[in-house]
């Protein structure tokens, strides 16, 4: 609900979620948004390092890089879960508070039980958002820059290095699809909403909306394009598949042949006069494709 810091529930919580329910899926939320991000990240600048510079990896796997890691999402849990729970309050409360901070902006939205609005605390939540935008930007930037370095490491290598050449494709696209994906699915909603809430873009809210439909399909989307680009999985996948479609077969030549088994022996079939009451006697009567002789 930009520039206001706001939001409120919709689906099947629309109805009947409070603000204070709201407020900690709310965090939930932004937490699991931050560890998906860095997570993707992190697996992308591993993966350059490990292949490229391997001298460079006792920098990166030691205790030191692991903890400044742990802090950085402990900060940006704290922040996140101390702005947030610091405006928790009941549905009248929520209410005063708009009409303090926003004047009548969000009164057509009152009749929603879930409305939640972030305290301006003085300006102070604003420059949080706003570092939080600068983050977002210097990982982006970082993101990017680590996989143009990959994908020219790839070019470079593929005609010196055995391993490389005969995973340069699988590598390139792998690596484009995992940062595409993180880029546009991840790092510009958070970027977009950040930059909105922290800047009071006007007239944002819809667009806001739109990029955040996006984000919330991330994970489907990234999995099913990793099963398809990457080849190791693309022929994992066509493996299992064909191994399915093999035991289907199976099945249904089974089924054909216990069926024509039936039908050999059907002659031998006697069958009671009171399961085919009209049936002329001294005939074959057809039963469900079998031949049954009445008595």
């Amino acid at each position: 609900m930009c520039p206001v810091i706001a939001a409120y529930q919709s689906g099947l919580l629309r109805d009947v979620a409070s603000p204070q329910l709201t407020t900690i899926i709310s965090i939930f939320a932004y937490v699991f948004f931050i560890n998906t991000a860095f997570g993707v990240f992190l697996s992308l600048c591993n993966r350059f390092i490990f292949t490229f510079h391997p001298n460079l990896k006792p920098y990166l796997h030691n205790k030191y890089t692991f903890a400044g890691i742990v802090i950085l999402h402990f900060v940006m849990y704290s922040v996140v879960s101390v702005i947030l729970s610091y405006t928790m309050n009941d549905a009248d409360g929520m209410r005063a508070l708009s009409l303090s901070e926003s004047g009548n902006a969000l009164r057509p939205f009152f009749n929603e039980s879930s409305l939640i609005q972030v305290s301006e605390f003085g300006g102070w939540t604003r420059c949080a958002i706003k570092v939080f935008f600068s983050v977002i930007c210097i990982f982006n930037s970082i993101l990017i820059g680590c996989v143009t370095l990959f994908i020219y490491n790839v070019c470079v290598y593929k005609q010196t290095s055995k391993t490389v050449s005969q995973n340069s494709f699988s590598l390139i696209i792998s690596s484009l699809v995992q940062s595409l994906l993180c880029v546009v699915l991840l790092f510009i909603p958070a970027g977009a909403l950040t930059f909105c809430w922290g800047f009071e873009v006007q007239n944002s809210a819809n667009v806001m909306n739109a990029l955040f439909l996006l984000a919330n399909a991330h994970g489907t989307i990234d999995m099913v394009c990793l099963l398809l680009f990457v080849k190791p999985y693309r022929l994992y996948c066509y493996k299992l598949l064909a191994k399915e479609m093999k035991n289907l077969k199976h099945a249904v030549d089974g089924d054909a042949d216990h069926a024509a088994r039936i039908g050999i022996h059907a002659d031998e079939v006697d069958v009671d006069k009171t399961l085919l009451p009209d049936a002329p006697a001294g005939r074959r009567t057809s039963v469900l494709g079998v031949e049954v002789i009445d008595r």
